[in-house]
């Protein structure tokens, strides 16, 4: 594989709905080079995708700071490594839904693919400093 190939993330979004909220974050987070966004009217019928760049993102909406999101990425991160400190074959995903919303997500060992909601968290997304912790 040519290490020149950008990283692209795929997803759908219904057709006259604005641009997806959540691109940009995903492209921060995963440090993607392009968005490849299908555009949906009904079920099933997606048309031609467009590919989008983080610059062109950047210019349709406007996107966190990206101190913020940092501080976001941090506290999801510690969330994570508290959450599989006593136990390294827990699984889970956590889903921040913007602002101060998280949902946790976690593998049911008894039954294989199978995920529930751990709970739904309305909290402070913020980090003390480092100096403070």
């Amino acid at each position: 594989m040519p290490r020149d190939l950008p990283l692209q993330m795929l997803t759908t979004y219904p057709q006259g709905a604005g641009f997806p909220f959540f691109t940009w974050a995903q492209l921060f987070f995963t440090t993607a080079d392009q968005e490849i966004v299908g555009w949906f009217k009904g079920s099933g019928d997606v048309g031609k995708p467009s590919i989008y760049s983080q610059q062109d993102i950047s210019k349709m909406m406007k996107p966190l700071p990206y101190v913020t999101l940092s501080k976001v990425h941090d506290c999801l991160d510690k969330i994570y490594k508290f959450l599989t400190k006593n136990d390294p074959a827990f699984r889970c995903g956590l889903v921040w839904k913007g602002k101060n919303h998280l949902e946790i997500f976690a593998k049911v060992r008894d039954l294989s693919f199978k995920t529930s909601l751990l709970g739904t968290r309305i909290m402070p997304i913020f980090v003390r400093s480092r100096q403070t912790m």
